[in-house]
């Protein structure tokens, strides 16, 4: 079942706070403001409704918002792919959420203009984890 317009803008605007609550840390991942205020306006939803959601450098692209995905949902999101280099995002700050939640992965395989949910068999291994936790994880998110 696929999501609806107004659950991708409930999640646009989640992750569009999660950047701005989170500003500095992310200019420093993302090398700069540059970088930043171009992954931001990407989120923003289309002002024309009739324009397509699916332009390059709108909504998701990946691996910016692999970060950005792991550190609002405090959890790790894998990305599998063919099309590029398949990656691990930890979050960066924070230890990791309480045992409530039945899996701390979240597993998305890309395809041609899409994105879908995987499940993962326990302990199965994962694709190495990104250059920019190992550069940028506070403390608390070693754990």
């Amino acid at each position: 079942m696929g999501l609806t317009e107004q659950s991708h803008i409930m999640i646009r605007t989640l992750l569009i706070q999660e950047l701005k609550d989170h500003r500095d840390d992310y200019v420093e991942v993302f090398a700069g403001e540059d970088r930043y205020n171009y992954i931001l306006n990407g989120l923003h939803p289309p002002t024309n409704m009739g324009d397509c959601a699916h332009l390059v450098g709108k909504w998701f692209n990946v691996p910016d918002m692999g970060h950005i995905v792991a550190n609002y949902y405090r959890r790790c999101v894998v990305v599998l792919t063919s099309l590029g280099k398949s990656e691990s995002f930890f979050p960066l700050r924070g230890p990791p959420p309480l045992a409530k939640q039945k899996t701390h992965i979240m597993c998305l395989g890309v395809i041609p203009n899409h994105f879908v949910l995987i499940y993962l068999k326990n302990s199965c291994p994962l694709p190495p984890s990104s250059t920019e936790w190992h550069n940028h994880k506070k403390e608390d998110a070693v754990t």
